[in-house]
């Protein structure tokens, strides 16, 4: 990914500097040249343009540097080819002026026989001129980051060292590169470069100075007496040679630093694959262990549900008896419609418990009420709900006692209080059986299932005997039904006690009474 970015950064640059030079190029007008002044003398080859728009233009080959408008195009050989060119282009247009000589200029084309640094130093002249006698302001560099734009590219695209390539270049201004493919370069003794250098292929002498920084890819630098490069030095695959040269800044091998940087990241990437693999190991190891305590632990803790829910029935029982044998046999004789109405009343519990708040809340007389409502209503919805669960957990018991299991002869099921703690040890078994389940490495995930059927069967064993003790009023109610052993009729304890009272013809009143004759005789 890195790589990428790197080459898609480039390419932009390359792009948008294309775009903006076929902008200019595309809105261009040539110019009026009005005066022209050529210099020439054994050291300096120089021509001055004045435009009818008032611009001037400058461009000379003076000791070794062609300068343009005060900016460094490169270096030349005194009497080299590119100097008789550009000499020779100053004798043709000698004699031309205005619209002539502006045509010429634009017309003008370096020898295409010349190759290598001599043929670069003419192409940047040739684009200075146009984009001069064009009238694009700017035209000078606008035309030289084009043109170094497009070189720069074609390094990207025959370079195996793009990575490299794009680190070195993420700080250098790339409209004052200079770049030398394939080709040697010497930076003369007594000269200066303004800007930085790109050599690929190549090699470079540094005897002068280079105002800024080096990079040498697939080459050799070398840093002669009295050479200087102002910058920094990035060698990719390349080396450098010192013979009394300087570099103000560093000399970094980019190839190795990245080399480096990959190496450091591999191990980053293999110690925490380590670490992992160790980490996993010493966790598959006391994982069985772990596992195993944790089910454990979880049966245990249905150990003392069970004997906290075994008091607590125990403790109901003792307290209200006739009430839960009552809810008990609504369970066992309409387990349907106490399912039904067990289901709706848990759903309007809260709905009912918040509206008692606010009715109580904004009546008159309701706020001493409204102390006692807020702690028991709850209070009184779990014991509601325990009764219930209890009398289906007798149910239980009994079905379960039904089965004539070996185990289960101590059990007597003429006892109630037997078959509740028979009942309420079923409801927990799925629980154990299922901890213990999970301990099991191929069948763990079962246990979680039988967890889970566990609970369904809490919940609506709960609910079941809440329906049981809304149906019978709190166990105060009886319903009529058919028990096995004959009719169950519903008994008003009221009219029970009045039964048990002495009768009228006891106490000698005649109202109603007969005479043991008519007994007899009826």
């Amino acid at each position: 990914m890195y790589r990428f970015d790197r080459m898609n950064w480039m390419v932009a640059a390359v792009a948008g500097g294309g775009g903006l030079l076929a902008a200019a190029d595309a809105t261009a007008q040539e110019r009026q040249v009005v005066s022209k002044e050529v210099g020439v003398s054994s050291s300096e080859a120089s021509l001055e343009l004045e435009f009818s728009d008032g611009a001037s233009f400058t461009i000379s080959f003076e000791n070794g540097r062609v300068m343009a408008d005060g900016q460094t195009l490169g270096a030349y050989q005194s009497g080299g080819a590119a100097e008789q060119e550009w000499r020779s282009l100053l004798a043709d247009v000698l004699s031309l002026s205005n619209g002539p000589l502006a045509d010429a200029l634009a017309r003008w084309e370096p020898d295409p026989a010349l190759t290598g640094v001599e043929a670069d130093l003419l192409r940047a002249v040739d684009g200075a001129l146009e984009g001069a006698v064009a009238g694009v302001g700017g035209g000078v560099s606008r035309s030289l980051a084009g043109q170094r734009m497009g070189e720069l590219l074609e390094v990207v695209a025959n370079s195996e060292n793009v990575e490299a390539l794009g680190t070195a270049l993420e700080d250098i201004d790339l409209e004052s590169l200079g770049i030398w493919l394939h080709q040697d370069h010497t930076v003369r003794e007594g000269a200066a470069h303004s800007g930085s250098l790109l050599v690929l292929g190549g090699h470079l002498d540094v005897r002068g100075t280079v105002d800024g920084d080096v990079i040498v890819l697939d080459g050799t630098i070398t840093l002669r007496e009295g050479g200087e490069v102002d910058g920094d030095v990035h060698l990719i695959q390349s080396d450098v040679v010192r013979r009394g040269g300087e570099v103000d800044g560093d000399v970094v091998d980019v190839t190795r630093q990245l080399r480096r940087a990959e190496n450091e990241f591999r191990e980053e990437i293999m110690a925490e694959v380590t670490r992992e693999l160790g980490r996993s190991r010493a966790t598959g190891r006391a994982g069985g262990f772990a596992r195993l305590g944790r089910a454990v632990g979880d049966i245990l803790e249905a150990g003392i549900t069970f004997v906290i829910l075994g008091l607590s029935a125990l403790l109901l029982t003792r307290l209200s008896p006739d009430r839960v044998e009552v809810v008990t046999r609504a369970v066992g004789h309409q387990p349907a419609r106490s399912a039904v109405v067990g289901f709706a009343g848990g759903f309007l519990i809260l709905p009912v418990y918040v509206l008692g708040i606010v009715i109580l809340a904004i009546s008159v007389v309701g706020l001493p009420v409204l102390l006692a409502w807020v702690p028991l209503f709850p209070l009184a919805v779990v014991v509601a709900g325990f009764m219930g669960y209890v009398g289906v957990g007798q149910q239980v018991g009994r079905w379960v006692l039904e089965h004539d299991f070996p185990w289960l002869d101590w059990v007597d099921g003429n006892r109630p209080t037997h078959l509740r703690l028979l009942g309420l040890a079923t409801l927990l078994v799925p629980f154990v059986v299922g901890n213990a389940l999970q301990v099991l490495p191929l069948v763990g995930w079962t246990g979680s299932l039988v967890n889970g059927v566990g609970t369904i069967a809490s919940v609506a064993a709960t609910l079941t005997g809440l329906g049981a003790v809304i149906v019978t009023r709190g166990g105060r109610r009886p319903v009529d039904y058919e028990f096995d052993d004959g009719p169950y009729d519903p008994v008003d304890w009221h009219e029970a006690e009045d039964d048990d009272a002495p009768d009228s013809a006891e106490d000698g009143g005649t109202g109603g009474a007969t005479t043991p004759t008519e007994e007899d005789g009826s």
